[in-house]
């Protein structure tokens, strides 16, 4: 089979007789220099022969011609659709890619220098030590009631334990 499939496409003989229906002077010298090339010709004429002669003459079936015009229709729709998903895929992926350009060269969260990140850090401690003389009692009022309610409970709980020891 490999020969033959060399012998086929290296000689070119097939394709020559089908473009042109004769062979070129330079493909007739390599049919003439090769006996298997001239064989193979042979072969090939013959076969054309036959296959020309016993051509079917039946007409084809009524609705061939629009089974296949539908079929290159259906498949002309849906290759649109396929190409506007693509389409859509594709400006979605730009959208992606530019908004995450625009969010990479224009951030806004830049790291300070080592020097305002102490300043930074100094005044939150200074906010928390005013924050407790500055935040109202009506503010902390409940909370501390709460404390107290909770060292109640603890101070009840610790004298019952210690009222249950033998």
């Amino acid at each position: 089979m490999k020969n033959w499939l060399n012998k086929w496409t290296k000689g070119g003989i097939s394709a020559e007789l089908d473009e042109s229906g004769g062979l070129s002077p330079a493909a007739r010298r390599r049919i003439d220099r090769s006996t298997d090339l001239q064989a193979f010709e042979r072969e090939t004429r013959i076969l054309e022969q036959v296959l020309r002669a016993e051509m079917p003459s039946a007409a084809p079936p009524a609705g061939l011609h629009a089974s296949i015009l539908g079929a290159i229709q259906r498949t002309s729709r849906d290759s649109r659709r396929v190409a506007l998903t693509w389409r859509w895929a594709a400006a979605g992926l730009m959208a992606s890619l530019a908004l995450a350009g625009w969010f990479l060269l224009y951030d806004s969260h830049t790291v300070p220098p080592a020097e305002l990140r102490l300043v930074a850090a100094a005044q939150v401690l200074d906010l928390s030590a005013e924050l407790e003389t500055e935040v109202s009692s009506a503010t902390l009022g409940p909370l501390t009631g709460e404390l107290d309610r909770l060292n109640l409970d603890a101070g009840n709980a610790a004298r019952f334990l210690l009222a249950s020891l033998p």
